[in-house]
């Protein structure tokens, strides 16, 4: 089984994780957020349907836009392609939690079938879909997720296929339950925070300012301000400097660039500023955290 220790966040704020191969695009791993570098999952989308489902004795927060929610004990979370979220620990608890990520055409059949064209496209307007271990209708689909993720790291040359038949099978009870909602569009403040963290994730080595990075939605400071605390959970400022640390983590982990190279290509002024923030941030030194790894 695949454990991952963070995600890897590319243009866009998108989660650039592999998704498997162009045959089988499809991903599944088993995240401890106490492992990755910050300790929580700031606000990023995927290119994927995309399901979370907490380990028993886990806890995690899951915030979609403007909403929150706490999943314990095999709780799961169905998320749609572009769904703005983040997790956090639950208090004290353990946060370990599964992860999987397909392409909805793995449901669909094939491309133009009668499948994608009624039963796929047209409930692919959800944002998310909360299911509890502790509602009996729920128990089906939840069981579903947990086969398609043993099914995954399978041994068996039919692995794939039985993946595939898992999310089939659980896309089938979702629409028979109705359990998409109506079509609606996309929150215009998700849409806006989501320019403002593409605009950060391009240029956050650079000296950017609060008129630059509200700008890139066309709006104005306060607005844009507003917009992104609502749907980040944050200030700007907070997310950027959480991002270049564990951009700088990144780079302190995979190459051996000095202290003050990695500060510089992270967008610190200086490498004095670069420790301080670090260590507020992260408890220790940048060289501390790299010796200890």
């Amino acid at each position: 089984m695949q454990t991952n220790t963070g995600i890897h966040i590319g243009k866009n704020s998108r989660d650039i994780e592999e998704y498997g191969t162009s045959a089988f695009p499809a991903a599944a791993y088993e995240v401890c957020l106490r492992k990755t570098p910050l300790g929580f999952y700031d606000a990023h989308w995927h290119n994927r349907l995309h399901i979370m489902r907490a380990l028993p004795g886990s806890s995690i927060r899951v915030t979609t836009d403007t909403k929150h929610y706490d999943l314990h004990d095999a709780d799961a979370i169905f998320l749609n392609n572009g769904t703005l979220h983040s997790v956090y620990p639950v208090q004290s608890r353990e946060s370990i939690f599964q992860i999987i990520l397909f392409d909805r055409r793995l449901i669909s059949s094939f491309s133009g079938s009668g499948i994608e064209r009624d039963l796929v496209l047209p409930m692919s307007s959800f944002n998310e879909i909360l299911l509890r271990a502790d509602n009996v209708a729920h128990a089906d689909m939840l069981t579903h997720i947990q086969k398609g993720f043993s099914a995954f790291f399978s041994p068996a040359p039919t692995h794939e296929m039985a993946f595939c038949v898992e999310m089939m099978t659980l896309w089938r009870i979702l629409v028979d339950g109705n359990f998409f909602e109506p079509s609606f569009a996309a929150p215009l403040g998700s849409d806006r925070a989501k320019a403002m963290l593409s605009f950060i994730s391009n240029r956050y080595n650079s000296d950017l300012t609060l008129d630059e990075i509200t700008g890139a939605a066309n709006i104005c400071r306060s607005q844009g301000s507003k917009y992104f605390k609502d749907y980040v959970g944050k200030t700007i400022f907070e997310y950027l400097l959480h991002y270049r640390i564990e951009k700088s983590i990144d780079l302190l982990m995979k190459t051996d660039h000095t202290i003050s190279h990695i500060a510089y290509e992270t967008g610190f002024c200086s490498a004095s500023h670069y420790i301080e923030r670090f260590k507020q941030v992260i408890g220790c030194s940048p060289g501390d955290y790299r010796n200890r790894a």
